[in-house]
């Protein structure tokens, strides 16, 4: 059987692209839990190694648990998949979505794929620091993808007009005037990016290598 990408021709159907962009939020919540576990194993909880080296087949049960590691990087992880979480629950909530079923559509897992590619990052190979930028990364994916879901929702078209593109490009406090928050799902998704925003903001600053002391310091 042959396989069926989107394309930017394809006709507009609103209830399509929100259960793809619900599968999408799920991915993106799932990515940001993984990265959050490895870091949070990596350091803080080093000395649980053998109980929790696997994201899969050892989960944790309670997630509140790693809001409560003593890592500012996790702690800012924690706040993304919790707005995540709230902000997918409350989608499948308006628009009656029952995510396991979806999951097994596949126009909708087709659909799923038409501004999100899918990524597959092995993080337990790599080093506490390494993960800490490869996750910046995944949170600018994150709000470009989340853009593209507004914008196409805005122009009610799979063909988002260059110009969405150029203005956010150029950022500034005018890179999302083109979005109509008129309509509620594109006004939930900016939230939804400008809190995400936020969170890689504070990332990025925790992230700066620090300057380290020297004798002049001492002087002063």
């Amino acid at each position: 059987m042959e396989i069926r990408y989107p394309s930017e021709n394809d006709a507009f159907e609103f209830d399509l692209l929100i259960r793809g962009l619900v599968i999408v939020l799920t991915s993106m919540w799932s990515d940001v839990y993984d990265y959050n576990y490895y870091l949070a194993f990596k350091k803080s909880k080093k000395s649980y190694p053998k109980e929790f080296h696997n994201s899969i087949y050892q989960p944790i049960e309670h997630l509140v648990f790693l809001g409560g590691v003593d890592d500012p990087f996790v702690q800012n992880g924690y706040q993304t998949f919790s707005r995540i979480s709230r902000f997918k629950h409350a989608f499948n909530f308006r628009h009656l979505i029952y995510e396991r079923t979806d999951l097994n559509d596949r126009d909708i897992c087709t659909e799923s794929g038409r501004f999100s590619a899918c990524k597959l990052i092995r993080m337990d190979s790599k080093s506490y620091k390494q993960m800490r930028v490869s996750y910046q990364g995944v949170l600018v994916d994150f709000i470009s993808t989340l853009y593209k879901y507004a914008s196409a929702l805005t122009v009610q078209s799979n063909k988002i007009p260059r110009g969405f593109a150029n203005q956010f490009r150029n950022g500034g406090n005018g890179k999302y005037k083109r979005l109509d928050t008129n309509i509620i799902e594109v006004s939930l998704l900016l939230d939804l990016i400008l809190s995400i925003e936020s969170n890689l903001a504070e990332f990025i600053t925790l992230n700066k290598p620090r300057r380290r002391k020297g004798k002049m310091d001492d002087l002063n």
